[in-house]
């Protein structure tokens, strides 16, 4: 019987995490262990999770919020120190499981057993999250597009980009390409580790699996946040280590072409326009310099 761990990074939403955790310990297929990293919450996770009386519970709790790309790393280094798995799933607090996600996901590997990573179907309010799942088109600007829904109607398709909300990978495979990158903080970080997946073949999304994602865009119009600078940079440091020259110099364009959409706004990110946010994100992500930048703290 193959053994699944599963990740579950959280912060400040102790109603999320009650009913996602509660939705990964009632699979119909059991899962084997449960790494709860807890960001350094500060709304009552922290007590909650104390009273788990599951022996499959493992809580780690950061001494700061060290970001989505920091929990996941540390969930997958936890993972691998127990060396008690086959496969480890990678979810946030806001993914809530389907009762059978996971016997899904097994029934797939059974049938098709050469991939190196598996995925579910994200959905939110009953709609497809197509933007979970990309294709590189080409790989040679790291280009992503989305899966469309047409390929949804199949058993399975193959993609090239799986986020942290519902990945499955293989045991063998977390040994071989390491953890996922804790310095990007947050936003990509998933896509990175998609990359080196990528080396060892395609990931295979499971139709039939499913979660539902609790999070919600509040506006489809155009915007910026502190996030924007993590998301930049991280996505030119990828281009930098895996994609080359010619991927690195297209998505430097596509973001400068972004930045100057707000001109005309004059939207301010943490004091500062567009194109300082971008040329910070842009500079950082040539030099490999990663971590928190204090010019773009969480929440400002």
């Amino acid at each position: 019987m193959m053994r699944f761990n599963v990740v579950i990074v959280t912060f400040n939403r102790l109603a999320l995490l009650k009913e996602c955790l509660n939705a990964v310990l009632s699979q119909t297929y059991d899962v084997n262990k449960v790494f709860v990293v807890d960001n350094c919450s500060t709304d009552g996770t922290e007590e909650f999770l104390k009273t788990s009386t599951d022996e499959r519970v493992t809580v780690f709790r950061t001494s700061d919020n060290i970001g989505g790309a920091g929990g996941f790393a540390e969930g997958v280094r936890l993972c691998e120190e127990s060396g008690d798995y086959d496969y480890v799933m990678l979810i946030d607090d806001d993914a809530i499981l389907a009762s059978d996600c996971i016997e899904k996901i097994a029934d797939a590997i059974k049938a098709n057993p050469n991939y190196p990573a598996y995925s579910t179907v994200v959905q939110t309010k009953g709609q497809i999250g197509a933007d979970h799942r990309q294709k590189f088109v080409p790989k040679l600007l790291a280009r992503l597009a989305n899966i469309t829904e047409q390929e949804y109607a199949n058993a399975y398709f193959e993609c090239d980009v799986a986020s942290f909300c519902g990945m499955v990978v293989n045991g063998d495979i977390v040994k071989s390409i390491g953890l996922p990158i804790a310095d990007y903080f947050i936003w990509f970080d998933d896509v990175e580790y998609s990359v080196r997946i990528g080396k060892y073949g395609k990931i295979l999304n499971v139709n039939n699996a499913f979660l539902n994602h609790k999070t919600y865009l509040l506006s489809p119009k155009l915007s910026m946040g502190w996030k924007s600078y993590y998301g930049y940079r991280n996505l030119i440091d990828i281009t930098r280590r895996h994609m080359g020259l010619i991927a690195t110099i297209y998505q430097i364009l596509r973001i400068t072409a972004y930045a100057m959409r707000f001109m005309m706004t004059g939207e301010r990110v943490c004091g500062r326009n567009a194109f300082q946010l971008c040329g910070d994100a842009i500079f950082d992500g040539l030099k490999g310099r990663l971590g928190i930048n204090k010019k773009y703290l969480p929440g400002t």
